[in-house]
């Protein structure tokens, strides 16, 4: 890989870890820093899993940049753009050194591995480190700390089961899923899933139970997607 490719490449990531991070910022944050849904996690998993460990300057740019932006002083930056750092490098080392771990997620095993290593495991890193540089910088008050600490593990967690599959199943398609004659349904599943979005989080209900009940119109859309498109229509549908 040449100079010019590379640092093409950092640069890329750390451009969609900061767009990435805005949107996840748009959440509800607590303390300012902590989501309960945390994007960038899954993109810089991805990122260091397809095009390996080397990459990791993007990621440490991308966090440190969201992260004073946001309002973080730069040595407290520092600090969370480290956690989320490490964070991808020991996710994904730890699904590199895993025996017959494929990128697709083609078994169940492939899944777990994900499950457990990437969403649940490596999050901690981030998580403690992230935490403790804004209670040490001032920013996060001692009684705060546990909630903060509970959101950010689970906001990466979720981040990293999201966004990480979508990126991962179709980098790894082997053969090309939107052929033109299938492009009509693909747009058919596409405007269903959005009239459900809209029917789920925007029509009112009267009671909790009919929320609840809401959400089920989304089933038969993702037995469609995983039917009809796969894997690759499978994660698309549940990312979205």
């Amino acid at each position: 890989m040449t100079r010019v490719k590379y640092v093409g490449k950092v640069a890329a990531i750390a451009v969609l870890y900061v767009l990435a991070a805005r949107g996840g910022l748009q959440l509800d944050a607590v303390s300012g820093f902590a989501t309960l849904v945390w994007p960038p996690t899954g993109i810089a998993l991805a990122a260091l899993l397809l095009g390996g460990y080397w990459l990791w300057p993007g990621i440490f740019l991308g966090a440190l940049v969201v992260n004073v932006w946001t309002g973080a002083p730069v040595i407290v930056a520092m600090g969370i753009a480290t956690g989320n750092t490490l964070e991808a490098l020991a996710g994904s080392y730890a699904l590199r050194r895993l025996p017959g771990f494929r990128l697709s997620l083609g078994s169940v095993r492939d899944a777990l591995a994900l499950i457990v290593f990437a969403a649940v495991l490596s999050t901690i890193v981030s998580a403690t480190i992230g935490v403790t540089s804004l209670h040490l910088g001032a920013v996060v008050a001692r009684g705060s700390v546990v909630e903060t600490w509970r959101a950010w593990w689970l906001g990466d967690a979720i981040g990293a089961l999201l966004v990480a599959p979508p990126i991962l199943v179709w980098a790894s398609a082997r053969r090309p899923l939107l052929r033109p004659q299938r492009m009509p349904e693909a747009a058919a599943l596409a405007v269903s899933v959005l009239v459900a979005s809209l029917f789920v989080f925007l029509v009112p209900t009267a009671t909790h139970s009919a929320a609840f009940a809401q959400a089920y119109v989304f089933f038969p859309i993702m037995i469609w997607a995983a039917i009809r498109f796969g894997q690759c229509g499978a994660v698309s549908t549940t990312f979205v």
